[in-house]
């Protein structure tokens, strides 16, 4: 898929880098969600994420924040100079997807702690 013709759905600031992202791509546009929900490219600072293809998920909007925080995290990651994952291990480095997961789902329970601690 030539994203250069496509804008993001929005653009994100991570630690100083904006990130395009793109939601709802086919896997047929982009054949690397066939393997995955979503997807963040360090290289070309875009996060990907495909449309829902199992129809038993009662909230995909839900789904769909979630796959996108997942991403973010990734970015984040990647911005941070911790280059791959326990799976991918892109450039040698590695951070573990489990790592990932647990930021991604457990973030909104984070915020609201810290919201409440009056600490950010």
């Amino acid at each position: 898929m030539d994203y250069s013709a496509l804008k993001p759905n929005m653009i994100v600031n991570v630690l100083g880098t904006n990130y395009g992202i793109y939601l709802d791509v086919s896997e047929e546009d982009d054949g690397t969600l066939k393997e995955c929900a979503g997807y963040c490219d360090k290289t070309t600072k875009r996060i990907c994420v495909g449309r829902a293809v199992d129809t038993n998920l009662g909230e995909y909007s839900e789904y769909r924040k979630y796959v996108i925080r997942h991403e973010l995290v990734h970015a984040f990651l990647f911005e941070s100079g911790i280059g791959g994952d326990t799976v991918w291990d892109i450039d040698g480095q590695e951070h573990p997807e489990h790592m990932v997961e647990w930021v991604a789902m457990q973030f909104p329970k984070l915020l609201k702690a810290f919201q409440e601690a009056g600490v950010l």
